[in-house]
């Protein structure tokens, strides 16, 4: 990683005419104003003065900018010396009163002090601090007559209800300075960390301290004349940060490393080095809020280059023009460019540190520091310690990843960097929705796990078992058992040692969900469908919580109203019924809890289901999502309709059974794409020799990613008859249904459903008759295993395997429909590059039966009904032919003597592939076969 950013000839990170625009244009006028014209004694802003300086296009009186700018330059020029001129005494005499409309007039006499200084760390983030706490006032000032503030600050700038309040004019003046990229735009250049502190001049830090004093002026007017009160809304505060704490507190020892590393460290541009030292000493100061923003900008800087550099695109360096999308965290921690491709920034640095990156900055659950900071939503007087210890401490592992050798060497024995490596390297998603709902789960069983624990009188045992609805609690308890057998028949091997038996489901099902949720699941760019889903579940599990709280504060509640006997006649017997039905309740949600913990391990799998299977099984869910809200409002303390739940959770129970029958859930498809991988991959693909032309052998190692199942195509046996090798995809990385895709295109195993006398049994085996595969009744032996990297072991010309009955269920499984084989046969024509191949909507997929011919008008092949040739399923192929001869297309279909010898049935999926390999062998000019 050090050799990646070694070059550092970089002067700037403005592209010229932003360069220009900052650095130049505002000093090209040369004129004194008089400052009694901008501001009168008593502190007045003279708003026609600076309003005046704005310049329009002739054209459609739309802002010129640039114009703006230069003739504004000499006005801020002297506001800046009229700041300069005063003490600090006097300046809060006269201005501080008109920053009480900000929600932070602590800032502004601290922003005067740095306008002493030449240009400076300090005075850029005096500059930062300014924009993002004007930026919450006027968002403050728009809820005086609008409904939802903007989120981005250039749309809050350009919105009517502030030129309402303000004036139009007015507007325009901030929108120069800080409104559009168009601009001055120093509020962007700051916070994403373009400009470095000797690029942005100090007259303009002055004048946006002047416009401030002036909106709270015109602010107080209209408060005055409209009776309103201006209101400001609550800072944010963090929650839940002790999940977030990883790295233990940043120590003397960790300081020390960070300030040596940061000299030495090619991740830090050396004109931006005096903010990595002021970082230190505001830390140091214990001024968390300042460490964190100039932090978190000087990592964008370090990533920004590092993703310049990885993609190849050393221009995205620069800070965008009006007409250039900003190169941001939004684009440097993507999963794709704006061109389409693959960011290679994520693969470069690892997912533990992309995870970081993304809890710390934009998962909308994380505590997204930059955009809270950057936009004024949080008091920096309170800013915590420990999130600003957690990037101070990742920021020392990430400097010395990009340090030379030697450095790196010196460092990586120590005791507290190898903690802190240590803990980076193992870092996983706190924020992301699949850890949260993991969180979720595992909380609302703990409480379901103390109802047992909750008083209840003796007294009434029996009377609560006399009042209980046997029939229905019989057929639920019933269904539970069942459902929670079908659950366990998909929990992994090593974890069942637990039992599944609804009796004993609350002692030892809690260790059996932390089991399943010890499992690593990826959380970095999750596809919509995966997000959806996960909504679902997680609002499942809250409406779980719910109830589970609803419960045990009624329990409490009635049974001190039980033993000081103030529960009426009816009260007393809705209290028994509620004791029966929580017996029920228990075991339900758990199952519930464990079926949600089962769906989450398996949840990238559901990009297997076809579009309609997706929304079906969507509709699954919301319909439990919907008794889980229907148990929330009976058990409430309104409602309280216990005997009513009974009926409703029978007919939730009868729901799931249903629809697990179905085998849909996303724990079936899970297992049904390893044994149809290991059936089709494992044993059906062979290697057809028929004499001269052959297939490669292609050995499938299965691999079981977190993504769903992943595969990885060796090609094995090649030679100079080969057909078509598998497509090479990121690396050889292909998803279960992606291998599937390929696997048909080339064996073509369209349909094994075609005959009923071709779907196997269970018991029926494979046996390998030369080199063609059939079907026959021979189970001797057992089916062959193959190991993670081993070679394929084929059967021989004489052995047969016994077909497992999980590779009967994915052999005989429903065929997928019309449309998606149409798409799956033109994703496979563009795999065996079927150039010449002319589409027919009627005949574009394979049937059993078809043949190919080639049409003699033209050079293109064609799918053909029967007619023309013979239907290949079922055929008799010679065994006779000899090395070079030429396969006749025009099979014919004898009727040899059962039990010949010279004659091996070819089943119909390899008829298929057959027919495949006749349309590529003319397309080639090759003989047929």
């Amino acid at each position: 990683m050090f050799q990646i950013l070694l070059m550092d000839h970089i002067i700037t990170c403005l592209s010229p005419s932003v360069y220009d625009i900052i650095c130049k244009l505002g000093f090209e006028l040369k004129e004194n104003c008089d400052m009694n014209t901008i501001v009168t004694q008593n502190g007045k802003v003279c708003w026609k003065t600076i309003t005046d300086r704005v310049s329009y296009e002739d054209s459609d009186q739309s802002l010129n900018y640039r114009q703006s700018v230069q003739l504004l330059g000499p006005v801020c020029e002297a506001v800046h010396l009229h700041f300069l001129s005063l003490t600090k005494e006097q300046f809060e005499i006269r201005y501080t009163s008109w920053f009480q409309w900000t929600s932070f007039p602590e800032l502004f006499p601290e922003t005067f002090e740095a306008l002493g200084s030449l240009p400076s760390p300090a005075m850029c983030l005096s500059l930062m601090k300014l924009t993002s706490c004007l930026e919450r006032a006027l968002g403050d000032v728009f809820l005086l007559i609008g409904n939802e503030c903007p989120f981005l600050l250039r749309d809050l700038i350009a919105s009517e209800e502030l030129a309402q309040i303000f004036g139009q004019s007015v507007m325009d003046v901030l929108k120069v300075f800080i409104g559009s990229p168009r601009g001055l735009n120093l509020r962007n250049v700051l916070w994403h960390g373009f400009a470095s502190p000797q690029e942005i001049p100090p007259k303009y830090c002055s004048m946006m301290l002047l416009l401030t004093t002036g909106l709270g002026q015109l602010l107080e007017t209209y408060l005055q004349q409209t009776k309103v009160t201006l209101t400001h809304r609550s800072f944010i505060t963090l929650t839940n940060l002790e999940d977030l704490i990883i790295f233990p507190d940043v120590a003397y020892e960790v300081l020390s490393v960070f300030e040596e590393v940061m000299m030495k460290s090619t991740f830090i541009l050396k004109i931006m080095l005096p903010y990595w030292e002021v970082v230190l000493m505001k830390f140091r100061a214990h001024r968390f809020a300042d460490c964190t923003m100039l932090l978190l900008t000087q990592l964008e800087v370090g990533l920004r280059r590092v993703f310049a550099a990885v993609n190849k695109c050393p221009a995205r360096l620069l800070t965008a023009e009006s007409t250039t999308l900003y190169t941001t965290f939004d684009e440097i921690l993507a999963k794709h460019l704006n061109d389409g491709k693959i960011n290679q920034l994520p693969l470069f640095l690892g997912e533990p540190t992309m995870d970081f990156l993304w809890d710390f900055l934009n998962y909308q659950e994380g505590p997204r520091i930059r955009d809270r900071l950057s936009h004024g939503e949080m008091n920096l007087l309170e800013f915590p310690k420990e999130l600003a210890s957690q990037l101070l401490a990742f920021s020392v592992i990430l400097l010395l990843r990009f340090s030379a050798e030697e450095v790196f060497s010196i460092f990586k024995e120590e005791k507290t960097i190898k903690l802190l490596s240590s803990f980076a390297e193992n870092y996983s998603s706190r924020c992301h929705p699949i850890p949260l709902l993991r969180k979720q789960v595992l909380s609302c069983e703990g409480s379901i796990r103390i109802w047992p624990l909750l008083p209840w009188p003796e007294e009434c045992r029996q009377e609560a078992a006399r009042l209980e609805d046997n029939s229905e609690t019989n057929a639920s308890c019933s269904l539970i058992t069942n459902i929670l057998h079908e659950l366990y028949l998909h929990v992994p091997g090593n974890h069942r040692a637990f039992s599944a038996t609804s009796d004993c489901l609350l002692e030892k099902w809690p260790p059996l969900l932390g089991a399943l949720f010890s499992a690593h699941i990826p959380t970095l760019f999750c596809p919509r469908a995966v997000l959806e889903v996960l909504g679902v579940l997680r609002s499942i599990s809250t409406q779980c919580q719910r109830v589970s709280n609803q419960v045990a504060a009624a329990l409490q509640l009635r049974h001190r109203q039980w033993e000081e006997r103030r529960l009426r006649s009816r009260q007393r017997r809705n209290y028994l019924y509620m004791r029966g039905s929580i017996w029920l309740l228990s075991p339900v949600l758990c199952l519930i809890l464990l079926f949600i913990a089962l769906e989450l391990v398996n949840i990238h799998v559901v990009h297997v289901k076809s579009t309609s299977e997706y929304q079906q099984y969507l509709k699954f869910l919301k319909s439990i999502l919907q008794y889980a809200e229907n148990l929330v409002a009976y058990t409430s303390q309104e409602k309280n309709k216990w005997r009513e739940t009974v009926h409703l959770t029978h007919t939730a129970l009868l729901n799931i059974w249903t629809f697990s029958e179905k085998k849909q859930m996303l724990m079936h498809l899970s297992k049904k794409s390893v044994s149809q991988v290991s059936i089709r991959l494992g044993s059906l693909m062979y290697r057809i020799k028929a004499n001269v032309a052959y297939f490669s052998l292609v050995h499938c190692v299965l691999r079981e990613g977190f993504g769903g199942i992943a595969l990885q195509f060796v090609v094995t046996g090649l030679n100079s008859r080969q057909t078509h090798s598998p497509p090479r995809h990121r690396g050889g990385d292909w998803h279960s249904k992606e291998a599937v895709f390929w696997c048909r295109s080339n064996l073509a195993f369209w349909d094994t459903r075609q005959e009923k006398e071709s779907s196997p049994k269970s018991g029926v085996s494979i046996t390998s008759v030369g080199s063609l595969g059939c079907y026959t009744s021979n189970a001797e032996k057992e089916f062959p295993r193959f190991g993670t990297g081993d070679p394929l072991g084929l059967p021989s010309p004489t052995s047969s395997c016994a077909l497992p009955s999980s590779s009967v269920e994915c052999l005989n499984e429903p065929d997928n429909t019309q449309d998606e084989q149409v798409d799956l046969f033109s994703r496979a024509k563009r795999s065996l590059n079927f150039e010449g191949y002319t589409r027919d909507s009627a005949k574009t997929v394979p049937q059993a039966g078809m043949g190919v011919s080639s049409c003699s008008r033209c050079s293109c092949c064609h799918l053909c009904p029967p007619s023309p040739l013979p239907p290949l399923s079922g055929c008799r192929l010679q065994q006779t032919l000899t090395d070079g001869d030429t396969w006749c297309r025009r099979l014919t279909n004898p009727k040899p003597p059962v039990g010949s010898p010279n004659y091996h049935s070819i089943p119909s999926g390899m008829a298929h592939a057959l027919n495949a390999e006749l349309m590529t062998n003319e397309l080639e000019g090759k003989p047929a076969l």
